[in-house]
């Protein structure tokens, strides 16, 4: 089996190469910018941007499997470098992937559960992609399989850990409507484990999945308490409220087009941090058997014993 991996070098990517390194089949791992660490003999790195359509072409043509999870996610920035890699980047793998009789491409999308604003371009981008997937599949064949992850956690994770942990030390860590939105934590290896269960899988062709732990019991309110906890800091967080935190977003959204300076709060993470609407794993546990591994509590001991090790805690 010879894999192409996109975002080779992010959280998701490189946990994926981790994973499948160990049955030695042939990895081809994209990276944009910062070359992963991974070394295993099995495994190749190519530094190219996936919406160069001459870059692609230059591609290995005998890969059997594409695993694609670039893409430029981040909760404020530019409506066209969005579209350009999320949309455009997409379809010129796709493009590449028919003309060489690719076997099968799992697309890593994105669980659209919160409101749409008109700052929110990963989420339109994203869904306009996985739109295009599905037509190509129902006119074309194409060989897809989604798969829509919740927030991905685990130690080392840049958005739902090290960020937490960078924003609780500095004491800029702030509650939203007391922090009463739902996590719907999802454990990096249950992830994988997931995406396992579609490798050469008929069944999922043409389907998507949402994957998450499946427990809607987790408030951001809780899990950010237990990281503080973990780091011997005080839990007693300040709150605002959702519309204030939504019009103070919206400014510094505004503000980072004319200063650069990255915002605090953006009227995306806001509606992800108050976000009440569940997400079902059902027709994952039907047709991949999935079923999450690492429990809530599992994972936080994990991450605890990452924490202490990393931060140099006792």
């Amino acid at each position: 089996m010879k894999y192409l991996i996109t975002g080779s070098a992010g959280y998701i990517g490189s946990h994926i190469i981790d994973r499948l390194k160990q049955n030695n089949d042939e990895i081809i791992g994209l990276y944009h910018i910062h070359k992963p660490k991974i070394e295993h003999k099995s495994v190749q790195f190519v530094k190219g941007d996936i919406s160069n359509p001459t870059f692609i072409d230059q591609l290995p043509t005998d890969i059997d499997i594409i695993i694609h999870c670039a893409a430029f996610m981040k909760d404020y920035g530019s409506k066209s470098l969005f579209y350009n890699i999320n949309v455009k980047g997409t379809e010129i793998l796709v493009s590449w992937a028919q003309k060489h009789d690719v076997s099968q491409i799992i697309h890593f999308g994105h669980i659209q559960y919160e409101s749409s604003n008109w700052f929110n371009y990963y989420s339109d981008t994203k869904k306009v992609i996985e739109d295009i997937l599905v037509d190509y599949f129902k006119k074309d064949a194409l060989p897809v399989t989604i798969i829509r992850p919740g927030n991905v956690f685990g130690p080392g994770s840049p958005v739902w850990l090290v960020q937490i942990i960078s924003l609780i030390q500095n004491n800029k860590l702030y509650l939203i409507d007391q922090g009463k939105g739902i996590f719907h934590h999802t454990y990096i290896e249950n992830l994988v484990d997931a995406l396992e269960l579609t490798i050469g899988n008929k069944k999922t062709i043409g389907t998507s999945f949402n994957i998450t732990d499946g427990d809607e019991s987790i408030t951001f309110q809780k899990y950010f308490r237990d990281v503080a906890s973990m780091l011997g800091k005080s839990a007693d967080f300040k709150d605002i409220s959702k519309k204030k935190a939504i019009r103070i977003g919206t400014i510094m959204v505004l503000l980072h087009k004319l200063t650069r300076i990255k915002p605090m709060i953006t009227p995306l993470a806001t509606e992800i941090l108050t976000n009440q609407n569940k997400v079902t794993i059902t027709k994952a546990k039907k047709i991949l058997q999935y079923v999450p591994k690492i429990s809530y509590l599992q994972a936080m001991e994990k991450i605890e014993r990452w924490i202490h090790d990393t931060y140099n805690f006792g």
